[in-house]
């Protein structure tokens, strides 16, 4: 089975795109967008979930950060059925990288110390 998943956004910005040049309301077009790029989510985690039966889904990275995608995708997801996870102390973005690599690093050296090297 292909557990590759690939977002098929290139059909909703072109009809975004469209739809701006026909001139209608751009505030309008980029809740669309927002709407059906947190369709294009939910529909790549329910293939997901046929794939491995996995019923939760963790929403990170940097575009989190946007809380509309953000509150669309978790209410798309648990519409679904799926347990949502999402940051709560840690930033979804690179502050999240940073501490990640703060803890193994610190990690590392209480190893290293714990086995004398």
């Amino acid at each position: 089975t292909d557990h590759n998943l690939i977002l098929g956004t290139d059909r909703l910005v072109e009809k975004i795109l469209k739809l701006l040049r026909a001139g209608e309301n751009p505030e309008l077009l980029a809740y669309g967008f927002h709407l059906g790029l947190a369709e294009c989510i939910t529909a790549a985690c329910l293939c997901a979930r046929e794939q491995t039966g996995i019923e939760t889904a963790a929403l990170t990275g940097g575009c989190y950060q946007n809380t509309l995608l953000l509150g669309l995708t978790i209410d798309h997801l648990e519409a679904e059925g799926f347990r949502v996870l999402t940051h709560n102390m840690v930033p979804p973005n690179d502050g999240g990288i940073a501490l990640g690599q703060a803890v193994c690093l610190m990690a590392k050296q209480q190893h290293q110390e714990r086995s004398g090297k």
